[in-house]
């Protein structure tokens, strides 16, 4: 699959400003991948979060879940749109516009890697190869990503139509 991240930062650019009133799908599957982080931080005790980083963080929402669960946590927001990062209300958080397929971070800096809704948009080899370079070791890496099968009858519904 060929992808054009130029077309596709200028369309999230463009959307910044309404992008938060309209992404309920993003939302609903962020409430289940907050839910399964807040699983995992309470299974494993040693999974201690100092620095957190969301990929394609868009305009962060993310964040108030994420300082629930880890509220000690420093909380990197990345995204390829500066839009996006301009529409981020919260203060104590680093944000950083930069392509998630070339970090630019040191190796293993990172707890927890966190990224909802991402990889459909992605290279997903070279975005998982940069997330275990920066991650460190025993850290956690927590994905949400539509499937093949995924909005199946919607897929269903526009085949449909002439």
């Amino acid at each position: 699959m060929s992808l054009d991240y130029l077309a596709m930062q200028q369309a999230f650019s463009k959307a910044a400003n309404h992008y938060e009133e309209n992404a309920v799908l993003q939302k609903e599957v962020l409430t289940r991948l907050l839910e399964r982080l807040d699983d995992e931080a309470k299974i494993d005790k040693n999974l201690q979060a100092q620095n957190i980083l969301d990929l394609g963080c868009g305009t962060a929402w993310a964040y108030s879940g994420l300082k629930s669960i880890f509220p000690q946590a420093k909380i990197t927001a990345l995204d390829f749109s500066q839009a996006m990062l301009n529409q981020i209300q919260q203060q104590d958080i680093k944000k950083i516009c930069a392509d998630v397929h070339d970090l630019p971070f040191a190796d293993n800096h990172f707890d927890v890697v966190f990224a909802n809704m991402l990889l459909h948009w992605t290279n997903e080899q070279d975005v998982f190869r940069e997330c275990l370079r920066v991650l460190k070791p025993n850290g956690l890496v927590l994905m949400s990503c539509l499937g093949e099968t995924s909005l199946f009858e919607l897929k269903q519904a526009f085949a449909t139509i002439d």
